[in-house]
């Protein structure tokens, strides 16, 4: 199986990884709870969605700013 190959410059590729491995996470996440009990939870309902942007929204705020602003030695 050929792997897809993204063109990302070094400085952001912490970035990209957090994103996505994040994003898997909650994915799953969801998932299994709507696998467990659908009747009281939607597969990527409106109020998952929200929870997801902001998370994802964090997790860029925190390595575009702080990461970049702080140097951590």
């Amino acid at each position: 199986m050929e792997r897809l190959h993204l063109k990302v410059q070094e400085e952001y590729r912490p970035l990209v990884h957090d994103i996505l491995k994040f994003a898997i996470i909650l994915i799953v996440l969801n998932f299994i709870m709507f696998l467990y009990r659908p009747n009281e939870n939607t597969f990527m309902g409106g109020a998952y969605i929200k929870f997801m942007v902001g998370l994802l929204l964090g997790i860029v705020t925190y390595w575009l700013i702080i990461d970049y602003a702080i140097a951590f030695d």
